[in-house]
């Protein structure tokens, strides 16, 4: 399995093609407010987490904790914690002295990448639950000029920000949503190929990561840094049948890679991951425990074609 998220300042010899295409790679702030509250019961924390929408469409992750969980929690910086999804907030909030019910926003974003001359971005549908389901956004339904998207902005790598977003489809099936902002002069669209991605192909997962704390070891003996909220890679190679509407890879994946884009050698966009396997799929057939050591991807080649003026 690969391991770890490389900067591209890290790798000499990254193709000039591929240094090209992650300029369009942006970085995506959906602004979730993350609620924790204090439960007496297992039960009652089950039934009161999760992740609900805001009166004017903002997404609000919801966790309940009861004081076993509390108290289990670690909350030193070298913790493997102070790294995990949705939680870093609150072990940074209780490190300080801080304490139950809490409210904040999300540090952090995830990746849209700009795929069209019109302004059309490509990420994941989960990161725009909230918005669609206020605007009763359809599945699977073009709308051309989009729906506005007030809680979400977007910016380049460099710190660009591209104005504000419009939503104009969604596909909650395979976990994908198209943008549309003004069409930025500063940077240009990535391409797709035309020909099908192979087994065992080297890919290259672009995104932004959050955090993570690896061990030292490792990351010294790898040459890597731990993640901060950065625009990184992790590469891997094609594991299933890329044929399919789906295909999986063994890159790396932390919170953050959200709407990642998969990219060939060439700079080709090939692919959007899809997150671990434990949400379906062809991984449904592996034991539990073995689904979120492979990345799902879903194929872009495929998507095109049924979509082809989201690409223009």
């Amino acid at each position: 399995m690969a391991e770890g998220f490389y900067r591209a300042r890290d790798n000499e010899d990254l193709p000039e093609s591929l240094l090209s295409s992650i300029q369009a790679v942006c970085t995506i702030f959906t602004n979730r407010q993350l609620h924790y509250r204090l439960c007496t019961t297992e039960a009652e924390a089950d039934e009161w987490s999760g992740l609900i929408m805001g009166p004017s469409g903002e997404d609000i992750y919801r966790w309940g904790l009861t004081q076993s969980e509390l108290d289990a929690l670690d909350l030193s910086e070298e913790g493997s914690d102070w790294a995990r999804g949705h939680l870093h907030e609150l072990i940074e909030h209780l490190s300080t002295g801080g304490a139950l019910p809490f409210q904040t926003k999300m540090k952090g974003g995830a990746t849209a990448t700009l795929i069209s001359s019109k302004g059309h971005l490509l990420t994941n549908h989960h990161l725009v639950i909230g918005i669609q389901r206020f605007h009763e956004f359809p599945d699977q339904v073009v709308v051309p000029d989009g729906v506005p998207m007030p809680h979400h902005r977007i910016q380049t790598s460099d710190g660009l920000d591209l104005g504000p977003m419009r939503l104009c489809y969604v596909d909650k099936s395979i976990d994908l949503a198209i943008l549309k902002v003004e069409p930025p002069e500063q940077i240009f669209p990535v391409s797709t190929r035309e020909t099908r991605v192979k087994r065992h192909e080297r890919v290259w997962h672009w995104g932004y990561p959050q955090l993570t704390r690896r061990l030292s070891e490792q990351r010294k003996f790898f040459g890597y840094s731990d993640a901060d909220y950065y625009q990184a890679y992790s590469v891997g190679l094609v594991l299933t049948d890329p044929e399919q509407s789906e295909w999986f890879t063994d890159a790396d994946s932390v919170l953050g890679m959200s709407g990642a884009s998969v990219f060939d050698d060439a700079g080709y966009l090939i692919g959007l991951f899809w997150g671990g396997g434990a949400g379906g799929g062809l991984a449904t057939i592996l034991p539990k425990r073995q689904r979120y050591q492979y990345r799902r991807v879903v194929d872009i080649r495929m998507f095109r074609k049924q979509y082809p003026q989201f690409f223009e």
